[in-house]
């Protein structure tokens, strides 16, 4: 048997712990197949049959059950208190597993008078809070409807479906109209409920999920544009900042050429200077389409001859 399995199993005190330890037992029993010999002789030593008992293979099969006897046997002898061990060892030398089982079942199953009551009370005011972990207080719910079926509070399979409805917050609502508006409560199923629950709570879970992902995806457009617009505004700023920019004909900061005062001046300056130059020289001689004024005096003399040659060529000219 492993051993990891029995350390698993708490050491059963009273009946305060006693739900858990025969959880853990029952466990430990299915996985070294030795359930059967806590809840029934019969079905243990039945199987081998009265003819057959001399048969060596039916000898084999009652010395392997024997075995499995004295394992059922060992755990719960090794997960209880001291106390309890005495009363176990005060039974018959033919005691079994399925004994030994009953006898802890009835000692510790039910609880005293006042507890009973306050699990009473807890199940009937039991509310359901939407953190995210609905599983686990369905879960806690009916571990709390086991104690009082136990202590022999009993309800129903349709009476505990429409208490989880109940119990649902604001936020479930759709699940409750979904069930309590719709066909016969009695009809209700606490497996249809549970799983109707856990799958309204998975959507809600996806929706916040893909809601945080666009929000996400929105605050960081908008940090972008931020950052983009930062960017360009400290651009702007560093262009209107001529505090550096060195000015190619003064040689002077803080200016471009295409405004500098000094550039402007010596512009204005010798301008004067061209426009007092011209008047000092006076104006200069007409123009009468000819570049050279000696061609001009030769043709106008030459028209002037009184030889007939001469005004005939004129005359031509």
């Amino acid at each position: 048997m492993d051993k990891s399995v029995i350390s698993s199993i708490p050491v059963l005190t009273g009946k305060e712990n006693y739900r858990e330890w025969a959880s853990k037992v029952k466990a430990a029993a299915f996985i070294n197949g030795i359930w059967l010999h806590y809840i029934s002789e019969d079905l243990v030593w039945n199987t081998i049959s009265a003819e057959g008992q001399e048969d060596r293979k039916e000898r084999v099969k009652e010395e392997d059950l024997q075995i499995k006897e004295m394992k059922a046997q060992g755990i719960i002898l090794l997960t209880v208190s001291s106390i309890i061990t005495i009363k176990l060892e005060s039974l018959s030398d033919d005691a079994t597993a399925n004994t030994m089982w009953t006898l802890m079942k009835e000692l510790f199953s039910t609880r005293d008078g006042v507890t009973a009551m306050l699990d009473m009370k807890k199940f009937q005011r039991v509310d359901f809070v939407d953190d995210g972990n609905m599983e686990f207080q369905i879960d806690s719910f009916t571990e709390l409807r086991s104690h009082c079926t136990l202590n022999k509070h009993t309800v129903t399979d349709w009476q505990f479906a429409a208490m989880l409805l109940i119990a649902l917050p604001d936020s479930f609502s759709h699940v409750q109209d979904a069930f309590l508006t719709t066909g016969d409560p009695q009809d209700l199923s606490p497996d249809t409920v549970h799983a109707k629950i856990l799958e309204f709570e998975n959507r809600k879970k996806e929706q916040a999920t893909g809601s945080a992902a666009f929000s996400f995806s929105t605050t960081t457009t908008k940090s972008k544009g931020k950052k983009a617009t930062t960017s360009s505004s400290s651009t702007l700023a560093a262009a209107s900042d001529k505090s550096n920019v060195e000015c190619f004909y003064c040689k002077k900061k803080g200016h471009m050429a295409k405004v500098c005062r000094t550039k402007k001046q010596d512009k204005a300056k010798e301008k004067q200077e061209a426009e007092k130059k011209n008047q000092k020289s006076g104006p200069g001689p007409a123009n009468t389409g000819d570049k050279d004024p000696n061609t001009h005096q030769a043709h106008a003399g030459y028209i002037g001859s009184t030889d007939n040659k001469s005004l005939q060529c004129a005359q031509w000219v």
